[in-house]
């Protein structure tokens, strides 16, 4: 099981322009694409009492392909970043998917629409993917600069990668946030 880490931050506030142009300048592979969430809960199990979740992804991208994945994230392994394990497989379907887990007594916890822009490079030998976000019914744009490790050893490595590139881009961690997406929709 892999270790997503990551650091999120709101930038709605902040030069955008900027921000994309120093991204932009960091890959010649950025794409833009559209996720599709919906995370789910059962009261039985009731994930988000550790800040487990349950996903279930439609991705549209700019090509008009569209893909569809299962993703289960572990309780944090870090409180101030919210950084988890998970799982991550493709699925053929997320109707049915979605089917299967409601008629086992899960419930809709949340769903929304991100568009979204990533930005993957390579950073100190750390591959680095790097999204601005946007909601379809929401004013705030967020930033998440997350990579993949293998064991907790390289954790704080990994923090402080991403640290580095967001003072690159000249944002503080005053812009930091944890909060997750399903709290505020």
């Amino acid at each position: 099981m892999k270790i997503e880490v990551e650091r999120k931050a709101e930038i709605s506030s902040l030069d955008l322009d900027e921000i994309f142009l120093k991204l932009y300048a960091r890959t010649e592979n950025a794409y833009s694409v559209e996720y599709i969430d919906t995370y789910l809960d059962n009261k039985h199990l009731n994930l988000a009492i550790d800040e487990q979740e349950l996903r279930i992804r439609t991705i549209n991208d700019e090509i008009n392909s569209q893909k569809y994945l299962l993703t289960y994230k572990t309780k944090p392994i870090d409180t101030e970043s919210k950084s988890k394990k998970e799982v991550e497989l493709e699925i053929e379907s997320a109707e049915a998917m979605l089917e299967i887990f409601l008629s086992m007594g899960f419930a809709i916890k949340a769903q929304f629409t991100k568009e979204c822009v990533n930005f993957p490079f390579l950073y100190k030998g750390y591959s680095i993917l790097a999204t601005v976000v946007e909601f379809t019914d929401k004013s705030e744009i967020f930033l998440e600069i997350e990579t993949q490790i293998e064991t907790y050893e390289n954790f704080d490595l990994a923090m402080h990668i991403i640290g580095d590139i967001y003072k690159q881009l000249g944002i503080d961690s005053t812009h930091f946030t944890n909060e997750y997406y399903t709290d505020f929709m």
